[in-house]
């Protein structure tokens, strides 16, 4: 029987982007049903017509639906990637945090947990819909906050996982320092989404790890310097600059909704593949997502970082194996303790997001924004009661729909 393999929120125009990674013949996907759902039709239709155009050939049949329970009815694999709050919450995110001059970032900090906020009762229709069609499928998940929407999901279903390739590009990054590929190191990895940090990084018997401050003469790994990485005696992923003062770029959702607009411009014509991949890449598709469906499918077996639900209300980025029989966890590396006293403050910040998910409340935001590294104390109680409103303001606004 073919495998059904359906995606929520495949009526992005972004998911051309992993049409071309289900197509690379060294991923090993075996061909599917691959069942799209979205809300807009229009969108829908051009993406079902362009998935067709491109996997059909290779054997694959497509379909679109936009009923959440006729799409995920008999699935397998579900990839989960709505944008809950679109980008217009998104770009709410980026006004919020700049009217208090914070770090906006979908995943980390006031903006995520700002839609973190709104996850729970946005989210409780599709586990509903999960546990009643397709309760023993795998359900990837890529939709940010990850570590929250993750979490939430695996409170529903037995078989939800969190994927990232930031740790796998981290590495790569790393090793190419020493003209190495990221096949040629052995590496170990601990840390939360988008917050963890490679512990270990060996060729042979080089401590590359060791030896990377000196090799970066001066540059940065995702804008982190050799002297952050010695004084760590581990390599942070790239959000760790946020904690260093460096914020993101502004009006990343303008700049985004202006690559969408053109996406879905060019999937007029489904025999091209649009150039406007290149505008936003998205390795998360390649490094991440088709190598995890390839292996739980009877591919090659993969070996990764998966984002993991524990008893502790925390979900944690751990280094696992994956094949068919499912998802099998290495033992966690030694972490260096400048890292470490990191990884427990990331740990206490991400309780306190989960129960003012659970709560929306003004203290349990207050505490969330209390523990959050990127918030200056001294501002946490005034955000607090402006989210609070704002969150207020919109929820009457939605109700009087």
């Amino acid at each position: 029987m073919t495998p059904r393999f359906t995606v929520l929120g495949g009526g992005s125009p972004f998911a051309a982007a992993l049409v071309e990674a289900l197509r690379d013949p060294a991923a090993g996907v075996r061909p599917m049903e691959l069942v799209l759902h979205g809300r807009t039709r229009t969108p829908l239709a051009r993406m079902r017509a362009y998935a067709a155009r491109r996997l059909g050939p290779l054997g694959w049949t497509v379909r679109a639906e936009t009923e959440l329970e006729a799409a995920l009815d008999g699935a397998a694999v579900v990839l989960h990637q709505p944008r809950y709050g679109g980008m217009r919450g998104r770009a709410r995110g980026e006004a919020f945090c700049a009217r208090f001059g914070v770090p906006a970032d979908e995943t980390l900090g006031p903006a995520a947990l700002r839609t973190a906020a709104g996850l729970g009762a946005a989210m409780a229709r599709t586990a509903d819909a999960l546990r009643a069609r397709c309760p023993d499928a795998w359900v990837l998940n890529l939709t940010n906050p990850l570590s929250c929407a993750t979490a939430l999901l695996a409170e529903a279903v037995p078989r939800a996982v969190g994927l990232c390739e930031l740790p796998v590009c981290t590495v790569a990054e790393a090793a190419a320092h020493f003209g190495l590929s990221v096949d040629e190191v052995e590496w170990a990895y601990a840390g939360l989404n988008h917050r963890g940090f490679v512990v270990a990084l060996r060729h042979g018997e080089r401590d590359l790890l060791a030896e990377l401050p000196a090799r970066l003469a001066g540059g940065t790994i995702g804008g982190v310097g050799g002297n952050e990485i010695a004084a760590l005696g581990a390599l942070p992923l790239k959000y760790h600059r946020l904690l260093l003062g460096q914020p993101p770029a502004p009006g990343r959702a303008a700049y985004l909704r202006g690559v969408r607009a053109a996406l879905l411009r060019e999937l007029r014509d489904p025999s091209r593949v649009p150039a406007g991949l290149a505008d936003r890449p998205m390795p998360w598709y390649g490094q991440a997502a088709v190598p995890v469906l390839a292996a739980l499918t009877g591919g090659p077996v993969a070996h990764l970082t998966l984002n993991l639900y524990g008893e502790d209300d925390v979900v944690e980025e751990v280094q696992a194996t994956v094949d068919q029989d499912g998802v099998h966890p290495l033992p966690p590396p030694a972490v260096p303790p400048a890292a470490a006293a990191w990884l427990a403050r990331f740990r206490e910040h991400e309780r306190a997001v989960m129960r003012a998910v659970r709560d929306p409340s003004q203290p349990r935001l207050r505490e969330a924004l209390d523990a959050d590294p990127v918030v200056p104390a001294a501002m946490a109680g005034r955000m607090a009661e402006a989210l609070a409103r704002d969150l207020e303001r919109e929820r009457r606004a939605e109700v009087g729909r």
